[in-house]
């Protein structure tokens, strides 16, 4: 078993989902564990992520790894916090949209404020808690927003409570209230993983 999956097991992901994760996302294999997928968990843990909620981030979307940590999902979160998202809600943000660490962000969310502002009268004040309730609207047209460009806004909130009823039927759910525990307990800790890393790393430069 390579370093990288002996981490991701230990951290709560199922066993018996390591096939299909490797068959969606190879690249897994070949990510170290101290400067990769570490960095990346431990920065998910920080903002309130229980490590059991994160590992079944990771079954369901695996190429959530591959996000550049500095570059893609800490700048996501600075716009998420810059239109209006509150810091405590940043974890039920993700876990709802995992992708939205990974999307060229900024441009969606200022068309998207544009329009919204424009055909139903959301500002940026009601911006943030809307993108609490329904992360994904950043990824949604203005068709399938409104249907048309002159929707009434009580239609528009019509259609945002059907698409709030389809994200509650389909997509994952989080709490904030309360840590989880891993089942099991895995004894293995972070460190032994990292120096693993190095020692592989080691034989593959014959050093």
């Amino acid at each position: 078993m390579s370093t990288s999956v002996a981490y991701l097991v230990n951290i709560g992901v199922s066993p018996r989902d390591i096939g299909p994760m490797l068959t969606e996302y190879p690249q897994i294999l070949g990510m170290r564990v101290g400067t990769v997928i570490k960095p990346f968990v431990d920065y998910l843990m920080n903002l309130g992520f229980p490590k059991q909620v994160i590992a079944r981030m990771i079954e369901k979307r695996p190429g959530i790894l591959g996000y550049d940590l500095e570059e893609s999902i800490k700048s996501n979160v600075g716009l998420l916090l810059s239109v209006g998202v509150r810091q405590e809600a940043l974890a039920s943000v993700i876990a709802q949209y995992p992708e939205i660490l990974g999307l060229s962000l900024k441009p969606k969310l200022d068309s998207q404020q544009r329009f919204l502002k424009s055909n139903a009268k959301i500002g940026p004040e009601d911006f943030g808690k809307l993108l609490e309730k329904m992360p994904q609207v950043v990824k949604l047209t203005p068709a399938e927003l409104l249907g048309s460009s002159n929707c009434s806004d009580k239609k528009f909130e019509e259609k945002l409570e059907d698409f709030d009823n389809e994200i509650e039927e389909t997509g994952p759910s989080f709490s904030m209230g309360g840590a989880l525990q891993l089942p099991g307990g895995g004894n293995d800790s972070e460190e032994e993983f990292e120096d693993s890393d190095e020692e592989m790393m080691s034989i593959s430069t014959g050093s």
